[in-house]
């Protein structure tokens, strides 16, 4: 993807609120507009924000107030390495049906990560591919 800055995305959401699907991938965003930009975006089910530079918990929770969002992908961002990014983005969003590209599972609806429930593949074993 091209450079995108926070502002331009900004200007987007709030022009394009009737989004089913937005692939953001590898922009190179560092941080995510304000979660009531996202709110207004009613329709928004599947976001993708894989390879770029989120840190912070603040991003995942923002992009998490579109209402109808079913499919979060942001893996390689430095946020999606925190062992309780999956249990996060559920916590914001319940409706979420995957995170990446894994189904969410329902030890994960239940709040356990995925070391308690889950042998010693971190949890995968029991996880289903949403899409390949």
């Amino acid at each position: 993807g091209a450079a995108l800055e926070t502002r331009i995305l900004s200007a987007v959401l709030k022009e394009c609120q009737s989004l089913q699907k937005l692939d953001i991938s590898r922009c190179g965003l560092s941080s995510l507009p304000a979660k009531a930009l996202w709110e207004p975006l009613g329709q928004l089910a599947m976001l993708f924000l894989q390879q770029n530079q989120l840190r912070r918990w603040e991003d995942i929770d923002a992009c998490c107030g579109a209402p109808r969002l079913e499919w979060l992908v942001a893996f390689d961002n430095p946020i999606a390495s925190n062992g309780n990014y999956r249990l996060f983005a559920l916590e914001q969003r319940r409706s979420l049906l995957a995170i990446d590209y894994f189904l969410v599972t329902d030890d994960e609806r239940l709040g356990h990560t995925p070391q308690t429930a889950g042998g010693s593949d971190g949890g995968r074993s029991g996880r289903g591919r949403f899409f390949s």
